[in-house]
């Protein structure tokens, strides 16, 4: 298990010994990109060690602040791996703390049997770019209103594009 990963497995079983809701739930929203750490490893050891009921809410971070702000959303812990999402809790005076415990990289990933794999594996420096703008090439993102990795990929891009002199990728 990566530090990070650790890091959060203390948070949330340091939080066991705050009191669950009425209802002996204890909520987590996180980032969408942790589900699989959340609802199959750290929830479960959770429930084990508190007793209390897991109830995880993962998906984009931004869309999840922007819940917990607004009232719609009240959990007991918020986990977002980039620090915007957790600004927008503090400053609506939600959130005593926020304490980073996680970061991300943006990474080209394609699928094995891609018609275009073996181009982009065999892609020189910035030859990415030049396949992205194929208009037969599915390109995935997430929402950039909704999820920071959304924001992040575009950002990537637009620093490729001047970094490549390519100011419409």
């Amino acid at each position: 298990m990566k530090f990070w990963s650790w890091t959060l497995a203390a948070c949330l079983l340091a939080a066991a010994a705050s009191p669950a809701k009425a209802d002996g739930t204890f909520t987590v929203a996180f980032a969408g990109s942790m589900g699989a750490v959340m609802d199959n490893g750290l929830g479960p050891a959770f429930e084990a060690q508190s007793g209390d009921q897991y109830q995880g809410y993962g998906m984009g971070a931004l869309a999840l602040a922007h819940l917990i702000t607004g009232k719609s959303l009240n959990p007991d812990v918020f986990i977002s791996v980039s620090p915007g999402p957790m600004k927008i809790v503090e400053a609506a005076g939600l959130a005593d703390t926020a304490a980073p415990i996680a970061s991300t990289e943006i990474v080209l990933a394609y699928a094995p049997k891609s018609k275009f794999a073996a181009e982009i594996a065999h892609s020189k420096a910035g030859g990415w770019t030049t396949i992205l703008e194929n208009p037969d090439l599915h390109f995935g993102r997430t929402d950039p209103k909704a999820d920071p990795q959304g924001q992040y990929v575009l950002y990537t891009l637009q620093l490729a594009g001047l970094y490549y002199k390519q100011p419409d990728l």
